[in-house]
């Protein structure tokens, strides 16, 4: 299984996420980037829900995966999976071109922190599917 498929991965994730959060929040805190951290919240839940559904519906694609390529690939095959990936890129072109045209000058935080908070939510949200593939993948491995 490819290594952004497992817990630890997206325990590092989820931690760096976090970090990059908070930190556009305590350093440079705008009036509107309030707006940023709901939007990510938003579509990050909304991607999260559908790619741990995707997990579900790709399971033994994903267990034999082995690069990132092959990852998308079987994401690709299930219709949430679909999905997932065309609200991960509409969303992240939302969230870039929401950061253009409200923070003229705070682009790049803006961006971080709806992307950072998109991807946080996201990555809470599909924790527990990674724990599931891994136990599959770990049943799988005793049985051969």
């Amino acid at each position: 299984m490819h290594a952004s498929l497992t817990p630890r991965s997206n325990i590092c994730l989820i931690a760096l996420w976090a970090v990059v959060c908070a930190l556009a929040a305590i350093f440079d805190w705008r009036p509107f980037l309030w707006v940023f951290y709901v939007a990510g919240v938003l579509l990050g839940g909304v991607a999260g829900n559908l790619q741990l559904q995707a997990l579900r519906e790709s399971r033994e694609s994903l267990i034999i995966a082995k690069s990132a390529m092959s990852v998308r690939r079987a994401l690709q095959k299930s219709p949430s999976g679909k999905m997932y990936l065309a609200v991960f890129w509409i969303g992240s072109i939302v969230i870039v071109v929401l950061a253009f045209l409200i923070c003229h000058d705070g682009v790049l935080t803006a961006w971080a922190a709806g992307y950072c908070s998109f991807a946080l939510v996201r990555e809470l949200i599909t924790l527990p599917g990674t724990y599931a593939l891994q136990r599959l993948e770990t049943a799988k491995d005793a049985s051969a």
